[in-house]
């Protein structure tokens, strides 16, 4: 069961940066993961933003620069901010007619690795501008996502995060070429999320329902505040609930990186520590018995995630909540074992 877990270790889809952490012991070192019994005291030694400085130059090479989508006139309008680029190893490619058409296949929206050993179970895309509607929906229909998880408004402090790309109302339809979005109902759960259903026809007539949830209080370019954890954990319980039995979620924000990257690396370390959990049950003492069987690396998840999508994680204040949140969870985990 946990021989699947991918603790520290090169990104199974592509892994520029693996191989400067493998040759200098000290960036090894950062990677290799803390004993979950340990973590709380020794993240207090870690230089957490010295970390973060580091990825960045890890995973923002010129080798990075290089697998860049391939920049086409036609897609250009089809990007909400043009310094995030999915890559070429892990870019969605949209199905369509015409095999050589560049804005018809393109989306802004790279395939995201469980940690798990799981493939493509996730996707990090931008918020859709007026153009990509469309292609957000064929998206969601092609790779049958479940869930559908946006991190943003539609506008933070008079400037547009992303477009509607849902009815406005419920009981509407939008259609959208050969798919018809039906808006069938919607919940408040609390804490600023707002649980929508929809209900996706194609021209064929097969229907397929999407979970749509939105967390309205999460700050561009921030993170959330201390007293959002229970906000967040339960965010990550309905995700975690569709990954862990094979149904794709995608996740937005408005770039499609920073809130985006954040939530995907907890949703990651929190499958861990599930399987952790899942594998002592009640005998806790498991744990401390063989702590180097039960670690947890902030750095070599999101180090892995970087090479999936450009930029993920944005800021060193992103990282650092990711810390201070899997801080708070362990120590949740073992409270509930007492």
């Amino acid at each position: 069961m946990l021989q699947n877990l991918q603790v520290e270790g090169r990104e199974i889809s592509q892994d520029y940066s693996y191989e400067w952490v493998m040759g200098y012991p000290e960036l090894a070192s950062i990677e290799k993961g803390i004993p979950i019994t340990e973590f709380s005291d020794q993240i207090q030694s870690r230089d957490q933003e010295m970390e973060f400085r580091i990825l960045r130059r890890l995973t923002e090479t010129q080798y990075h620069n290089d697998n860049l989508y391939d920049f086409h006139p036609d897609i250009l309008k089809l990007n909400r901010y043009n310094n995030i680029i999915p890559f070429k190893h892990s870019i969605v490619k949209l199905r369509c007619d015409e095999e050589e058409n560049q804005r018809e296949s393109y989306i802004n929206a790279d395939y995201i690795n469980l940690i798990n050993g799981k493939e493509k179970m996730m996707i990090a895309t931008q918020g859709p501008v007026t153009q990509t509607i469309g292609h957000f929906w064929r998206m969601i229909s092609q790779e049958s996502a479940s869930m559908i998880v946006m991190l943003c408004n539609l506008k933070e402090n008079g400037k547009v995060q992303c477009e509607q790309y849902w009815p406005r109302n419920i009981g509407d339809n939008l259609l959208i070429g050969n798919i018809t979005i039906n808006f069938v109902s919607q919940e408040d759960l609390g804490n600023n999320i707002i649980k929508r259903t929809l209900k996706m026809q194609e021209q064929n007539g097969e229907e397929k329902q999407v979970t749509h949830l939105q967390w309205c209080g999460w700050p561009d370019q921030g993170v959330p505040n201390h007293n959002d954890f229970n906000t967040i954990k339960e965010l990550l319980t309905q995700i975690l609930d569709r990954v862990l039995n094979d149904q794709k979620v995608v996740f937005h924000c408005s770039a499609g990186v920073g809130r985006t990257g954040t939530l995907i690396s907890l949703a990651n370390l929190m499958i861990i520590l599930t399987m952790y959990q899942s594998y002592v049950g009640n005998d806790i003492a498991k744990i401390s018995e063989n702590p180097e069987e039960f670690r947890i690396s902030i750095f070599g998840v999101v180090r892995r995630l970087r090479e999936q999508r450009w930029g993920m994680v944005h800021t060193s204040e992103q990282y650092q909540y990711v810390y201070k949140f899997i801080d708070e969870a362990i120590k949740y985990m073992f409270s509930q074992q007492q």
